[in-house]
């Protein structure tokens, strides 16, 4: 196993934010990009619980959940780069937004990207980057996943109506922020609440850029590419866009 072992799932926002944290550190790591359903091995090999996802530091320690990967690169880096200010009442605004992102926005935008896919596109949106093994064991087995995925998060058109009005106040929310073209959230440089925003965000607009797997927006669902091409052209859609074509790449 690597000094740096991350399992994620390929189209989980919650994987994205942890992946762009690692690769905004510049170490080396090693991804297993697992599918929905079929990814508990990968986390009983590690002794994780059953979410992704999972981060194991030179073989010993353990992160079981995205917010303490992000802390944890957090901890790796000088005082000057840290994505969570120093200052205590900065850094106290930025965990604030960051765990509203967390309860209030990945759930919806979850909900809205997955509600309407067939399971041929939900098929193609979570094989990509899995193990062939285990996307030759999704071809069968997929008809009960993806039924059971949407019997579980109660995935309906009244839900999807619900997600894109929650996702749309929050991205007005942080259109307030951005007031006055502020190049990021809080302060003169990039944080923590930048990277979940746009991790996040990022599935729901379908991103080109998107280190996990996205849709594309020329396949998604008409429901989804109608709200897409709203969302892009809000200041907090143009933000995430420009973050992600100067930023995903890029390391602290």
């Amino acid at each position: 196993m690597a000094n740096l072992y991350l399992v994620t799932m390929g189209p989980s926002p919650y994987s994205e934010k942890a992946r762009w944290s690692m690769d905004l550190l510049g170490r080396s790591y090693t991804e297993e990009r697992c599918i929905p359903g079929l990814h508990r091995a990968a986390l009983k090999r590690i002794h994780a619980g059953n979410t992704c996802p999972a981060l194991v530091v030179h073989k010993k320690d353990l992160f079981t959940d995205s917010s303490d990967i992000l802390r944890w690169v957090d901890a790796q880096l000088p005082g000057h780069q840290k994505l969570f200010p120093e200052d205590p009442i900065q850094g106290s605004v930025i965990k604030d937004f960051c765990q509203r992102c967390d309860t209030k926005l990945a759930p919806e935008v979850i909900a809205f990207v997955q509600t309407f896919l067939t399971r041929a596109q939900f098929v193609e949106l979570c094989s990509k980057g899995a193990a062939e093994d285990q996307v030759k064991k999704f071809r069968w087995m997929s008809f009960f996943i993806h039924f059971g995925l949407k019997s579980k998060l109660k995935l309906n058109p009244s839900n999807f109506k619900m997600s894109v009005k929650r996702i749309g106040q929050f991205f007005e929310s942080v259109d307030h922020l951005l007031h006055g073209g502020k190049n990021y959230l809080y302060g003169d440089k990039i944080s923590a609440a930048d990277i979940v925003f746009a991790s996040y965000a990022g599935a729901a607009l379908c991103i080109p850029e998107y280190g996990g797997n996205a849709l594309n927006f020329q396949d998604a669902p008409d429901e989804v590419r109608e709200e897409v091409k709203r969302w892009r052209e809000t200041a907090a859609g143009k933000f995430v866009q420009s973050l992600y074509k100067d930023w995903r790449k890029r390391r602290l």
